[in-house]
């Protein structure tokens, strides 16, 4: 009646990948903290209501001063989340693994959303010379853009592969 479960390998990819997700999404509460305190402390309730249609604030202004605190605590608990995903997946969690990979699909899709927001709200270029630091500029984002998709889809492959699988617990 002395079974003992075999005891399951585990990888150096997850390992690191856990402890590399650990430390950026450590320094992602941090930040997230830091605006916490800004927005509940630093400003009072209502400090972004300030702004006023005569001084046509950026559309960015306009979705703090409907939100400011809502997003701040939003950026919280998602790097919150992503946090304890990343401890899970260092602890061999199976929720862990799949909050990573939500997280790195996430990543996907945000990068995608950046590099078409990038192009939409390009201004056209007054001179040749900014028409080609624009143009350089949508490169290099470009590249990135093929750099990260390629990474986080090749670690959500690996995350969801059958050999990691074997690795995690319910």
């Amino acid at each position: 009646m002395n079974e003992q479960k075999a005891e399951v390998k585990r990888s150096e990819f997850v390992t690191v990948c856990a402890w590399v997700f650990i430390g950026l999404s450590s320094l992602t509460v941090a930040a997230a903290s830091l605006l916490m305190i800004m927005v509940w402390v630093v400003y009072p309730e209502g400090a972004f209501k300030g702004l006023s249609a005569a001084s046509h604030p950026l559309p960015s202004e306009r979705l703090m001063a409907a939100g400011a605190r809502v997003l701040g605590s939003g950026f919280f608990a998602l790097a919150l989340t992503a946090l304890i995903g990343s401890i899970g997946l260092l602890k061999r969690r199976n929720w862990g693994r799949w909050i990573t990979i939500v997280f790195l699909a996430l990543g996907i899709l945000q990068n995608l959303a950046g590099f078409g927001l990038q192009v939409y709200v390009q201004l056209p270029p007054a001179d040749a010379a900014a028409r080609q630091t624009d143009h350089t500029m949508l490169v290099v984002s470009a590249v990135f853009l093929v750099a990260f998709i390629t990474l986080f889809g090749w670690l959500i492959k690996k995350l969801v592969s059958a050999e990691i699988d074997k690795e995690f617990t319910s």
